[in-house]
């Protein structure tokens, strides 16, 4: 018997678009045997160095007219430094590894998340907690079903994020696992999380069991 597949959706908020910008928000969940797990870390922009992290003035200004809340909570909420933020969602997904289960690791597409992501690790000199193999996106599984993400209000919390496009994830695969992926299903909601949940409701570090 193989491996239990564990799916886990990781999304970010950064201080630019292009790998060797800052990361100043991590959020991820997951579900385990019915019990819904996240990780929601946020940083103080301004402890990003930024002789190694550069920042984008494009995506500042972008933060400051659409992003404003969370962005400004980040400079009060935030906690420790890039190198322990990016250290503890790796101590996370090594929970999820003790579980002795084979993880895939979803993004809303691979040209941002991951190269961003990767990138800081080899800065840090962390060990990326993945495979290529292990890597997956869900942009790519949106067109192929032809189901793109709904839209939701309260976006660019990447906790928030996380969870929205988790949902829609769990929702395409159990299409794909009870009709064989027919785009004339209705999208529903196959997880058991409440569409008004916010990430304060969902809790932050939470540690796998």
């Amino acid at each position: 018997m193989g491996k239990q597949l564990i799916n886990v959706m990781v999304d970010i908020e950064t201080t630019g678009i292009k790998p060797g910008c800052g990361i100043w928000q991590i959020g991820a969940c997951t579900s385990i045997n019915g019990a819904f797990i996240t990780f929601d870390e946020v940083i103080n922009p301004n402890v990003i160095n930024q002789d190694v992290f550069k920042s984008d003035s494009n995506t500042i200004k972008w933060q400051y007219e659409n992003n404003l809340k969370n962005y400004q909570a980040a400079f009060t909420n935030g906690k420790y430094s890039m190198e322990v933020l990016l250290l503890r969602f790796v101590d996370w997904l090594d929970q999820l590894k003790a579980t002795d289960a084979d993880l895939a690791i979803w993004c809303k597409g691979t040209d941002f998340d991951f190269p961003i992501l990767e990138y800081a690790f080899k800065v840090y000199d962390i060990i990326t907690p993945w495979k290529y193999s292990q890597v997956r996106d869900l942009r790519t599984l949106c067109k192929v079903l032809d189901s793109p993400v709904p839209y939701f209000p309260g976006a660019h919390d990447a906790l928030f994020d996380a969870i929205h496009q988790y949902k829609h994830l769990t929702t395409l695969l159990a299409r794909i696992n009870t009709h064989g992926g027919d785009s004339a299903v209705p999208v529903g909601d196959e997880v058991a999380v409440s569409g008004d949940t916010q990430p304060s409701d969902i809790g932050g570090y939470v540690k796998a069991s």
